[in-house]
């Protein structure tokens, strides 16, 4: 019987292709509450959109009818935590903006309520509410560059 032999070069090659996987998961095991962030506008008028959930996970939705979902990065629980702190410090969940620009930002807290309150901000100017810049900012910083 022949012995097979793996060699680093190999074994790198395999952690590389398993690496490169992107995950997804099915849209039922997407919890709830959760921060959903992103920013749209501009010529074409899309919008990208994240979902902070409680465990860490990330995930964008690439349109409305998808059923699984990708994750894209993943922060620990305790960040997570201290973000979603953060967003009922601010009570983004009755705060009142709808001020896009061309450029706009946008957070919405879900917390399981039938009416979610999205916040949105023109990108090019700093928006009225404290602290409100700076938690977009600190949730896309945890995105993948």
């Amino acid at each position: 019987m022949k012995k097979i032999k793996f060699g680093p070069l190999s074994i790198l090659l395999l952690l590389t292709l398993f690496s490169c996987h992107k995950k997804t998961i099915p849209m039922q095991e997407v919890t709830i509450p959760q921060i959903i962030f992103g920013s749209g506008g501009g010529f074409a008028g899309l919008e990208t959109e994240f979902c902070l959930l409680q465990d860490g996970k990330i995930i964008q939705k690439m349109n409305k009818v998808d059923t699984v979902v990708n994750v894209v990065a993943r922060i620990g629980k305790k960040k997570a935590a201290k973000c979603f702190d953060d967003c009922h410090s601010l009570k983004i969940e009755t705060m009142k903006m709808n001020e896009p620009g061309n450029i706009y930002h946008f957070i919405v807290f879900n917390d399981g309520s039938k009416i979610l309150n999205r916040v949105v901000w023109n990108a090019a100017e700093k928006p009225a509410i404290d602290g409100l810049e700076e938690m977009h900012k600190a949730l896309i910083g945890f995105l993948p560059k």
